[in-house]
């Protein structure tokens, strides 16, 4: 069960790396949009993981597979409120009937480092 989890994180990440090539800039840039969605998932990850610590260590959680399903319960939703963001502003930018390939282009340009 811990299988999907780590399949949406690094389908997302490939995903994000084909966007710029691979490349990847020297030192540290300025936070974007997309800096913007992993920060947010850090943070509640790193929260929701002291929080089944805590689950754990009362006995709330009695299983791997009760662990599993705790952790996803939570960040599942979280992990996908915070894309859904980022995806709801590129809508309104340039999807549907306003969609050229340069506006798609120029919008997602800068993610690119």
């Amino acid at each position: 069960m811990k299988l999907p989890l780590a399949l949406i994180a690094s389908g997302l990440i490939g995903g994000l790396l084909l966007l710029n090539g691979g490349k990847v800039a020297p030192g540290p840039s300025p936070s974007d949009a997309v800096s913007a969605v992993f920060d947010a998932q850090e943070t509640t990850f790193r929260r929701l993981s002291g929080e089944r610590a805590k689950a754990l260590r009362a006995g709330e959680i009695t299983s791997e597979a009760a662990s599993v399903a705790w952790m996803q319960s939570r960040w599942l939703p979280a992990f996908e409120a915070e894309w859904s963001k980022l995806l709801t502003q590129e809508a309104a930018a340039f999807c549907g009937e306003q969609w050229t390939a340069e506006k798609e282009a120029a919008w997602i340009e800068r993610y690119s480092r």
